[in-house]
């Protein structure tokens, strides 16, 4: 074949290959460009199952919610400072503490109380306040970089989530000491057990987490999920909220929580992965699990005084002002009462006055005469009625002047012979 001839066939058979290639290579262009993997979707969260069924808290708990709903505690960090290094074999955790009523009920138990984590150790609930501070002494510390943490809790255990009701911090025993615990600003996770740790249903489960980056903001954003296990049961959940639980069993139960990032993968496991026992639980059940406190057992254990009461009919109460206004009254008019009866009354001509013991004066005065008249040993002979008017010049009217009253206290004396005039007639008074 002429060497012309296979030019022309070779460009031929190049020009098929384009032709045909070239739709193949516009679609796998896309994949060629980005080695980026396709994204992923979060893990769904999926609620208790099986053995394990989620209730509505205890009755009694949601009556001390509402009671302590006002309520914004507010935890300060006063010593040692954050990420500190501190010098010395025992440390003196102090933290001021406003807005919340720590307590403790000699009958009931616990109320309102504080409750600090370091590191992986047992929760330590302090429920005694001193000018509004709290004071932990930590003396058992080994040397090196330790983490803790507190927060407020209700009377059951349950952290309060609100604003400003959790702390965390840093420090460092002689020397700082790289690697054991997370970074500043990684994540971490604290359980928080029931307040006596024990067994009881409904079960109690809460937690905390530092440093977790915010979801369930839009659909398919979350970045954490949480895994439960209670005796082996599972289950996921993507909140940072208390649940109850019921069908745990009467013995002792086993806990354990673990951070997981959307994927379902640990986050740093070494540091969020966490077992925890509870005891069974004794009889004695905690006044918390009630179906209803009584309005004393919710003052006492809430920590909270009980609200005063309004008196349904106030207008049959007096007050102690009125009552003290009334009684200066009274005692002035005692006084103006006593100041007239002291003083005498003098009765005009134009008003004549009499009083009702008048009559029993003059009936006294009467029997007075009789008796005088009667046992009087004056020889002079009594006057023949016959001849008085003949021989006697009868007095002139005498004018009556006005005279002080009888007063009733007033009683007779002297001679009955004061009683009569000159003429054996009875004095007109």
């Amino acid at each position: 074949m002429p060497r012309s001839g296979l030019k022309l066939l070779l460009v031929g058979v190049l020009a098929l290959l384009l032709l045909l290639s070239a739709p193949l290579g516009v679609a796998a262009l896309p994949s060629w460009l980005s080695r980026a993997p396709a994204p992923e979707e979060p893990i769904p969260s999926q609620g208790p199952s099986g053995r394990l069924q989620e209730l509505a808290p205890p009755g009694a708990v949601q009556q001390l919610k509402r009671q302590l709903a006002g309520r914004h505690p507010q935890l300060t960090l006063v010593s040692p400072v954050d990420d500190s290094l501190v010098q010395s074999d025992a440390v003196e955790l102090v933290l001021d503490v406003q807005d919340w009523p720590v307590s403790r009920d000699p009958d009931l138990g616990i109320g309102p109380h504080v409750a600090v984590q370091v590191d992986d150790r047992p929760l330590i609930r302090l429920d005694q306040l001193t000018n509004g501070k709290l004071r932990l002494k930590l003396d058992d510390l080994t040397p090196g970089s330790h983490r803790f943490s507190a927060w407020a809790a209700y009377p059951w255990g349950e952290a309060v989530t609100t604003s400003g009701g959790a702390i965390q911090g840093r420090l460092h025993l002689w020397q700082r000491l790289n690697a054991t615990q997370p970074a500043s600003d990684a994540p971490w996770v604290v359980p928080v057990p029931p307040a006596n740790e024990e067994n009881q249903q409904p079960l109690m489960l809460d937690w905390l987490i530092w440093n977790a980056p915010l979801q369930n903001i839009r659909d398919g954003d979350g970045r954490w999920r949480i895994r439960i296990s209670v005796d082996g049961d599972s289950f996921l959940t993507d909140h940072q909220e208390a649940i109850w639980l019921k069908g745990t069993g009467s013995n002792g139960t086993t806990l354990q929580l673990e951070l997981l990032d959307g994927q379902g993968e640990p986050l740093q496991p070494v540091f969020n992965n966490r077992l925890i026992r509870l005891e069974a639980g004794r009889r004695d059940r905690p006044v918390w699990l009630k179906a209803r406190l009584s309005e004393d057992e919710l003052e006492h254990l809430s920590g909270t005084p009980r609200q005063e009461r309004i008196d349904p009919e106030p207008s049959l109460q007096r007050s102690p002002a009125k009552e003290e206004q009334n009684d200066d009254q009274e005692a002035q008019e005692q006084a103006q009462q006593a100041d007239v009866a002291s003083e005498p009354v003098v009765a005009t001509a134009e008003e004549p006055t009499t009083e009702p013991e008048l009559a029993t004066v003059d009936d006294s005065i009467e029997e007075a005469v009789d008796k005088a008249i009667d046992d009087d040993d004056d020889p002079t002979p009594p006057m023949d009625p016959a001849l008085a008017p003949q021989q006697l010049e009868p007095d002139p009217a005498p004018v009556r002047q006005p005279e002080p009253l009888l007063r009733p206290e007033s009683s007779l004396g002297g001679s009955a012979r004061e009683l009569l005039n000159p003429d054996g007639r009875l004095k007109q008074p």
